[in-house]
């Protein structure tokens, strides 16, 4: 953290001292590591909300062709009582499963899963932004945990399941602490070990 001073008046001695941060404090990295995984927890969340939309509209479908499948057979052909039960079984097991898949509300859990990946994902770029330039201030930060704290209550939660596969998933190297003369001198005097 430094002080460092505007020159407003062009050429006067007017100052406002500003306390900034380098981009590469463990306290900005570590923002950046949380606000990456809300962004792809949220990602894969939606991603797995659809998925489960459409396996058990699949499931839903199939049940309910073979359950008209075996009402046609018994009907059209010699009596077999086992079809008939076959036939009503099916035909309950595909009303549940539809059932299911109305009660389910997937498409709400979508938009909004995805909507919060939207939001972590502007809030991440911000903030990667404002590491790139070396330089956040205290207000900055400040608009930035406020930003993160509404986007937080505003979405829905992550199981910890999700939020696992999230942080394991690949990262990207822009997430990285920044090299810079600042650093490089504390990087150089760590002890080696032999």
């Amino acid at each position: 953290m430094s002080a460092i001073s505007f020159d407003r008046s062009g050429g006067s001695l007017a100052s406002l001292d500003v306390w900034t941060y380098r981009g590469d404090e463990p306290t900005v990295i570590q923002w950046l590591g949380s606000i990456r995984l809300g962004h792809e927890g949220h990602q894969l969340a939606a991603k797995a909300a659809r998925r489960r939309h459409r396996v058990l509209a699949l499931v839903t479908v199939l049940v309910a062709v073979l359950a008209a499948a075996a009402a046609f057979v018994s009907v059209l052909g010699p009596a077999r009582p086992w079809l008939q039960v076959c036939a009503g079984t099916l035909a309950a097991v595909a009303a549940t499963t539809a059932l299911l898949h109305a009660a389910a509300d997937d498409a709400d859990v979508i938009a909004t899963h995805q909507r919060a990946a939207a939001e972590y994902g502007d809030l991440r770029r911000q903030l990667e932004q404002a590491i790139l330039s070396e330089r956040i201030t205290d207000d900055r930060l400040s608009q930035i945990r406020a930003e993160w704290t509404r986007i937080e209550e505003a979405a829905p939660s992550l199981s910890y399941r999700t939020t696992r596969r999230a942080d394991d998933r690949p990262r990207s190297g822009g997430h990285r602490p920044v090299r810079s003369s600042a650093t490089d001198a504390l990087l150089s005097e760590t002890p080696q070990t032999e």
